[in-house]
Order: C-alpha cells, then sequence, then structure tokens
C-alpha cells in the first residue's frame, strides 16, 4: 500500500514514468522477521539464513520471465528495490548479478549483517571489476541506532570512493528519521 500511494502520487506530478510494480511479501501467519533473514541475506549466521541466492534465482528465473512475457516490462530498466534486510539484498544483487538489473533503491540497508559481509562483497568485486553498471539510491535516516546506522554510511563512502564506471550513485540521508520511519520519503526520493 506504501509503495502504491507513492508511486500514485509521483505518476500524478509526472515525476516518474509508467512503471510495473512487483511485490514479495508472506503469508500473515509467517514469522515475518525470520523469513526476511532466511531469503534476504547472503552469508549464513544463523540457522537457515544466507539463502539470498535462492530468492534471487526465483526472481531471475521465475518472476521476471513471467512477468515480461505476460505485461509489457523492459528488461533494460528493471529496478530492484527493498528496505533494511531487502536493501541489503538488493544491493548484494548489484554485485551477485551486476548485469540483470538496471537500477537498486536500498533504503537503510542493513549494512551491518554478519560483520560487514556487504563490504566484504564489495572489496571483492572491485579486486576484479572497475564497471558496476547501473543507478544506485542509497539512504538511511540520520536517527537510527548507531551500530546499525555506521556500517551504511561506511557502505557509502566505500563505494563512493570506488568510482565504479558506468555507476550511478545517490547518497542520501533523512535527517531526524530512524529506521521504521524511512520509508516513504526513501521510496520518493529513490
Amino acid at each position: 500500500p506504501l509503495l502504491s500511494s507513492i508511486y500514485g502520487g509521483l505518476s500524478y506530478d509526472r515525476d516518474i514514468p509508467e512503471f510495473i510494480m512487483v511485490g514479495f511479501s508472506y503469508p500473515a501467519t509467517a514469522n515475518y522477521g525470520k523469513e526476511r533473514r532466511i531469503d534476504y541475506t547472503f552469508t549464513a549466521v544463523e540457522k537457515g539464513t544466507g539463502k539470498g541466492q535462492m530468492f534471487l534465482d526465483f526472481i531471475q528465473k521465475e518472476v521476471v520471465p513471467l512477468i515480461e512475457t505476460k505485461y509489457r516490462g523492459d528488461k533494460k530498466d528493471r529496478i530492484l528495490a527493498g528496505s533494511s534486510l531487502g536493501g541489503l539484498f538488493t544491493l548484494s544483487t548489484a554485485y551477485k548479478s551486476p548485469d540483470f538489473f538496471a537500477g537498486y533503491i536500498a533504503i537503510s540497508p542493513a549494512a551491518v549483517w554478519d560483520n560487514g559481509a556487504l563490504a566484504q562483497l564489495d572489496n571483492q568485486y572491485a579486486a576484479r571489476h572497475k564497471t558496476l553498471n547501473g543507478r544506485m539510491f542509497i539512504s538511511y535516516g540520520s536517527a537510527e541506532y548507531k551500530p546499525f546506522l555506521d556500517p551504511i554510511i561506511e557502505f557509502q563512502k566505500q563505494i563512493a570512493a570506488r568510482q565504479y564506471q558506468g555507476l550511478e550513485l545517490l547518497n542520501y540521508a533523512m535527517e531526524g528519521i530512524d529506521h521504521a520511519g524511512v520509508k516513504s520519503e526513501g521510496y520518493t526520493r529513490g
């Protein structure tokens, strides 16, 4: 509902082009926090976590072909977006499958996950590549819990310093907003 509302407002103001939005969710009976830790992480820190590659494979092999076959999806302009662990998944996907999506919107990404596995992933990628194609928006709220916030800020600095060829990067801070409140402004600006 939040993203649908944001789309409606931005569309009305003609700030964005028409697009198809595909959302992923869990049944009402699911343990939402547990499921996110399973699907949105690429490294295992507790039992059952680290299944992000399986989720990415599902998106690439089942969801996207279905959408692009049945609807007017544009394979040259796919955007992946997520918040918190979803933001971690989004940014990790930029490295795991760098040519599949054209853009990434990461709202308050859980860069703290697994002692900075995201920063380590960037280090590994940068050792072999000078190019990272796409548009990337990374944001956070300045009032977030400092041990969660600091790794995001450090990652923003790290990726900006890389100066990857082909990457249009926008790092953004939302003043005075905490973790749960960042979604509306983050997705709007992303």
